[in-house]
């Protein structure tokens, strides 16, 4: 495997991504071109790899805020009639690219923590009255 080879394969790749550049892992499955050929060997690090091909390398995606979170389980939690398990948040973000995964809503912590959050959110949110009384119930059940 050659260096030029793989900063070919990078703008390739990231022309047909429009423009957007692959990570590497996602890199080795639509290449072949695995980490260990090019780690070690021409570049320490993939930013470097995306730049020596004369690309941007991809910035890491800001964290959401507990509002946002708090935000998108009182919307879901609406949309359902009822308290979103696990299930229904995998589910949301393969239907919606704006919805976070659903190990991003963990740090909100358990399912009881979430409850009082996100009436406390209600609280301070008018319209929201019947998500409230949702979490609510789910709390004294």
């Amino acid at each position: 495997m050659t260096k030029e080879r793989i900063i070919a394969e990078i703008c390739r790749t990231a022309k047909e991504n429009g423009g957007a550049v692959l990570g590497w892992r996602q890199f080795e499955t639509v290449t072949g071109i695995t980490y260990y050929d090019w780690f070690g060997k021409f570049w320490t690090r993939w930013g470097d790899a995306v730049r020596e091909a004369g690309l941007e390398p991809n910035r890491m995606k800001e964290p959401y805020s507990d509002g946002l979170l708090l935000e998108k389980l009182a919307s879901l939690t609406r949309k359902l009639g009822r308290v979103p398990v696990r299930g229904d948040l995998l589910l949301a973000a393969t239907g919606d690219n704006s919805f976070p995964s659903e190990s991003v809503f963990r740090r909100l912590g358990s399912k009881r923590r979430w409850a009082v959050r996100i009436i406390e959110y209600c609280e301070a949110h008018a319209g929201n009255d019947d998500v409230a009384s949702l979490m609510e119930s789910s709390r004294q059940s």
